[in-house]
């Protein structure tokens, strides 16, 4: 009996805890707030309105005030943009996923909300490496397929003309009825297109260059860059003259207007005077790491390359003397990291685009209250009372949100260290103390932040391994090693040189998230045994190992008994937000899953979820107050997405928002041959039993019916 009275007691008190513990809604998405659109590559200047192709997709910019920038919209695309062509109001976008490259349609006629009006699948797994459009033909040149030519003259019955293999443009110009191109990386070739079913090769120079990058026209001469800058009279289409091999830097793009060559290589922008081809003179040169430029009138726009001194984002410059530039402005933009609720506010750490302040009163619609340290990396958050303290690669800054709208940077505090090396940056507040640890000190730095106005460095506090997880809770500070395990320090008694009271030997640990009695970790027991290790802590100094939960996450959040862990897949298919039940560490379990969110960061606060995306900000909330009538804030159509195609066994179905009602598989004759119903946004369909043809896979969703050609083999 003596056995029993202690388990009847501990039963009682769990019973007890479950009885009390507040059961979860069933989440659903309320809103999102488009954040930035990170690496931006391609680029392209209309007027007023900047087309840039990014890692999100098409990000579009109002530059009609030209010294503040401001972002229209962005249309999803969830790949990257390889190209971008604009044509009147329509933008031709081109990406590739896990297997083909697609070419996307997409209306802009009213640039705050572009919308897909088709997209087509091409044949190639290969990267798109230029794209054209004149009247009614559209032009791909693909790395190893070769020059696809389209007739779109109905965007949305686009057919295949021709494909010539054997022609691989990485840049292409049009004039007349002749196609210039800098092809198969070392090649300068001109096409007839006067009959546009057989496309006749007028020339083929190969040019003495490692590999080619662009080309441009001005009037009868061709501009080709390469390793060097080659110049062509191509009065004759036939028999191109070379008039100049210009010795210069390795070049990535060129533009030219009127007398004047705009070109960039890896670390700087060249303007080179043209008057006479062929001795060409450079008459201005600057330092700028940039991958694509475009030129409109008096201003040169450049999409800037990442360096540890010139972060991701757009530049302008103006060009209005053809003698030097100026930089006017420049719209970062970067992934957002890390979320802190607190009070009716979201703080987010937006990466060099700064951190973003956003009302959140109404979670339907979040509003962006402010943003500052634009072009400072920005990794991290916290808040204490009236202050929000931010991790920056090289330190911290203190900052006044005591105004939401008018946030004020009040000190900040650099440390001397060199090349950044982990890309991991942690930050701990205590009373008047910051931690900071993360990206190889290997030891956390102790500051006195009694004077918000003057931090003082006092002290470090011996680790056994970088940090590149840190956080307190009440009087302890808990530090994820990454190979040096799991640590536990008291600084109730001592926050400068702080007793070390537990440790936990780990293969690796990258984030800790202290909480109650527990204690979880993204890591590793052994190099067999990863994902979120659980912890039980009936004090501080024993530090007692529970189990483990897979998968991994990319961040921790715990509340009210509740883990929200949001876990990333590859290439971000099927990531999802997990919410598990950890109210006996001993055996969690998972109890629901948000999917289609591949989010960095999650919060947790009076039955609402706010996650952070490397793009967007997402709040998910009961889905009974999810009305149907009130559109969630979408600058974009979801596209839906079929691969594989050609398909063998298992065709995957994935849309981003829209829930799959219904699948059906139909032959040429318009005959349903399979049909699957659904209630997710996430289908496979079984073809292996499915003869060998041409079919079309027809998605039913609540507002829409979307068809697609499908080959299975």
């Amino acid at each position: 009996m003596k056995r029993i009275l202690p388990l009847l007691f501990s039963g009682l008190l769990i019973v007890s805890h479950l009885l009390g513990q507040k059961d979860l809604p069933t989440f659903a998405q309320y809103s999102e707030h488009f954040l930035n659109a990170g690496k931006c590559d391609e680029i392209i200047i209309k007027g007023n309105t900047v087309y840039a192709g990014s890692t999100a997709g098409l990000l579009i910019l109002d530059i009609s005030d030209i010294e503040n920038p401001e972002v229209m919209s962005c249309y999803f695309t969830d790949k990257y943009v390889h190209k971008i062509f604009v044509r009147d109001d329509i933008a031709f976008v081109t990406t590739k996923g896990s297997y083909y490259t697609a070419v996307h349609f997409i209306d802009v006629s009213d640039p705050t909300n572009p919308f897909l009006v088709n997209s087509i699948e091409t044949d190639s797994y290969n990267t798109n490496k230029s794209i054209l459009v004149e009247d009614s033909l559209l032009f791909l040149g693909m790395d190893h397929h070769g020059l696809y030519i389209y007739d779109i003259s109905d965007l949305l019955n686009p057919n295949l003309i021709t494909k010539l293999p054997n022609i691989k443009p990485i840049d292409m110009v049009i004039k007349g009825n002749y196609i210039h191109m800098a092809a198969n990386q070392r090649y300068f070739g001109i096409l007839d297109i006067s009959t546009i079913s057989n496309p006749v090769l007028l020339c083929w120079i190969k040019i003495n260059t490692f590999k080619l990058s662009g080309i441009d026209i001005e009037g009868e001469i061709a501009y080709v860059a390469g390793d060097s800058l080659f110049i062509y009279n191509i009065s004759d289409p036939t028999i191109p003259n070379q008039l100049c091999d210009f010795g210069i830097e390795p070049l990535k793009d060129i533009i030219v207007n009127d007398s004047i060559v705009y070109t960039i290589s890896e670390d700087s922008l060249f303007l080179i005077n043209i008057i006479n081809p062929e001795t060409p003179v450079i008459i201005y040169t600057c330092l700028l790491h940039g991958t694509s430029i475009d030129v409109e009138d008096d201003v040169l726009v450049v999409s800037k390359d990442y360096t540890n001194d010139d972060p991701y984002g757009i530049g302008f410059f103006s060009i209005a003397d053809n003698q030097s530039i100026s930089l006017i402005s420049e719209h970062y933009s970067d992934y957002a990291k890390e979320v802190f609720i607190k009070d009716e506010y979201a703080y987010i750490a937006n990466g060099y685009s700064g951190l973003f302040i956003m009302d959140i009163k109404d979670p339907s619609h979040p509003v962006l209250c402010s943003k500052i340290l634009e072009g400072i990396h920005v990794l991290d958050v916290l808040l204490k009372d009236i202050f929000a303290y931010i991790r920056t690669p090289y330190g911290f800054h203190i900052i006044d949100v005591s105004d939401p709208y008018h946030p004020n940077v009040i000190s900040c505090y650099n440390i001397t260290h060199y090349n950044p090396i982990y890309s991991s940056y942690s930050i701990g507040v205590y009373n008047d103390y910051v931690y900071i640890g993360g990206d190889g000190y290997y030891e956390i730095y102790v500051f006195d932040v009694s004077d918000l106005s003057n931090p003082i460095h006092i002290g470090f506090i011996n680790v056994n391994d970088w940090s590149p997880g840190i956080s307190v809770y009440e009087d302890h500070l808990y530090v994820a090693g990454y190979w040096g395990g799991l640590e536990i320090f008291d600084i109730g008694e001592d926050p400068v040189h702080p007793d070390r009271v537990s440790y936990y030997p780990l293969a690796f640990a990258f984030q800790v998230c202290p909480g109650d009695n527990k204690v979880f970790v993204n890591g590793a027991i052994d190099q067999s045994t990863g994902g979120t290790l659980m912890f039980h802590l009936p004090d501080p100094s024993n530090l007692i190992y529970a189990g483990n939960y897979s998968p991994a996450s990319s961040d921790l959040y715990y509340s009210d008994s509740y883990l929200f862990a949001p876990v990333r897949t590859y290439l971000d298919l099927n990531s999802s937000i997990h919410i598990i039940n950890v109210q006996n560490v001993y055996n969690p379990f998972l109890v629901q899953e948000i999917f289609d969110v591949a989010a960095n960061a999650a919060w947790y606060k009076d039955e609402i979820i706010y996650a952070v995306e490397d793009f967007k900000f997402r709040i998910f909330g009961d889905s009974v107050s999810v009305s149907i009538d009130k559109p969630i804030f979408l600058k974009s159509q979801p596209e839906i997405q079929f691969y594989p195609n050609p398909a063998t066994d298992i065709v995957h179905i994935k849309s981003s928002r829209k829930i799959l009602n219904k699948v059906q598989l139909l032959n040429i004759s318009g005959q349903v041959v399979f049909e699957k119903p659904s209630a997710s946004n996430y289908v496979t369909l079984n073809v292996a039993r499915i003869n060998p043809g041409i079919y079309i896979v027809r998605v039913i969703t609540p507002d829409q019916v979307i068809s697609r050609k499908m080959v299975i083999n």
